[in-house]
């Protein structure tokens, strides 16, 4: 420690571990002469304050009078999630989103201008509540790049909760006026809805990133449908490229996840007023996320702190024919063919009458419509895996024979000329004929 005459300055002489010298000036005047630098400070005559520069911060509201800058961020109170500004992969281009806070890949759930990138220097961005009660991005000369358009409001504030939910409330009333899981971008998180509301016409799906570089809108879509029985459908623009579901009362009968099961229950709400679905956590300790991802691929994936990776617990991919593949159908005027436990068919077009509808109970609901045999997929539900064998003569015909494993459908009569008949033994391998 070195004091020097006729000055008010104390030098600190610290080495770090590399031996370098930084200095640290502590003063108790700014002047002409006196000045600080980055590591210096102003300290009060009964050192009772502190005036400098500083790391930058964390807060848990953002007001009329607090908001963030370059590299400030917002943070849920247990700090499971954190927001703020981000480079996406290699691109220069800068993005306000939201990441998880404490593992330690940076992993983003929800983008808030992704359409919308910052192109300028960072030192002129800024997020914040305007007069108006919107939360506001603004870029150079005060233009605002992106903005909640949230219900006016004179007293707003917003705060990232511990469930990833961005949410912007009436600091008098409390209500709240904006919330981004109406918003969601390419990741599911629990508690987060898909679905439809039939009052506002307001819909909740995902959407995929343009690339792991670039989170503007990609081309995959992950939406519930709402027609018919409540079933997800995997879209590459407007054509569809997979189907799970339909909803049974308990689950989502095409599902080939049993393993996920252990991890989460399905929350299904159909009334006049919406059809919506979200899932909890069984175990709130246990950080999960379910992502669509630019290849059109939807990762159910846990975040193993051991090993320090997401690990994919079900991972659903886009191949549509996957089941006749692995049967090797090919024959495309007649098909015979044994799938283990298979998943049912859109029943969007399926027939209107209820009483006309075909209800196969296997495993789980399967569903056989006239002239409809695309989407089907092989599944493994958990312990309980049956086989059916299916034979569907050339689409537009009345003639589909189902052989299953079941003394209650035996000799079943349905209609459409759809009939079922009892095997003692499931055939052992695939057969075609013309």
């Amino acid at each position: 420690m070195i004091l020097m005459e006729g000055a008010t300055i104390l030098v600190l002489l610290v080495f770090t571990l590399h031996m370098q010298k930084i200095y640290t000036a502590e003063i108790d005047i700014i002047s002409g002469s006196s000045f600080l630098t980055e590591n210096d400070t102003l300290v009060s005559p009964a050192r009772t304050f502190e005036l400098g520069f500083f790391n930058p911060a964390e807060i848990d509201i953002i007001s009329g009078s607090s908001f963030l800058t370059e590299n400030d961020t917002l943070v849920s109170p247990a700090r499971t999630f954190e927001l703020g500004f981000f480079n996406p992969g290699s691109s220069d281009n800068t993005y306000v989103g939201i990441w998880y806070k404490q593992i330690s890949v940076k992993t983003v759930v929800w983008v808030a201008n992704r359409d919308y990138p910052l192109t300028n220097e960072p030192s002129s961005m800024s997020l914040r509540i305007d007069s108006v009660g919107n939360l506001v991005l603004k870029s150079y000369i005060d233009h605002v790049v992106w903005s909640s358009n949230s219900p006016s409001s004179g007293n707003a504030t917003a705060q990232l909760y511990d469930s990833g939910n961005l949410v912007i409330t009436d600091g008098n009333s409390m209500k709240i006026l904006w919330e981004s899981f109406d918003y969601p971008t390419d990741t599911n998180l629990p508690g987060m809805k898909l679905g439809k509301d039939y009052l506002t016409g307001a819909e909740w799906h995902l959407t995929s990133w343009k690339s792991i570089h670039d989170p503007s809108i990609g081309e995959f879509t992950w939406s519930l449908e709402t027609r018919g029985y409540p079933h997800f459908v995997l879209r590459d623009g407007l054509e569809v490229k997979f189907r799970h579901g339909p909803w049974n009362g308990e689950r989502f009968s095409g599902s080939s996840w049993p393993s996920i099961n252990t991890y989460f229950t399905y929350n299904m709400v159909i009334n006049e007023k919406e059809v919506v679905v979200s899932y909890n956590l069984v175990n709130n300790s246990v950080i999960s996320k379910s992502t669509l991802t630019s290849s059109g691929n939807l990762e159910f994936s846990v975040w193993q702190e051991n090993k320090k990776i997401w690990e994919h617990m079900a991972l659903m991919t886009i191949s549509v024919h996957s089941a006749f593949k692995k049967a090797n159908i090919m024959n495309p005027r007649l098909i015979q063919s044994t799938l283990n436990a298979l998943k049912s068919p859109d029943t969007v077009q399926s027939f209107t009458s209820l009483t006309n509808r075909i209800v196969l109970k296997l495993a789980s609901i399967t569903y056989a419509t006239r002239g409809l045999v695309t989407h089907m997929t092989s599944i493994y539900d958990g312990n309980k895996q049956r086989k059916v064998s299916i034979r569907l003569f050339l689409l537009g015909t009345k003639n589909v024979r189902i052989t299953c494993h079941s003394q209650k459908h035996r000799n079943k009569e349905f209609p459409q000329g759809l009939h079922t008949s009892y095997a003692a033994e499931t055939p052992a391998k695939t057969h075609r004929s013309l």
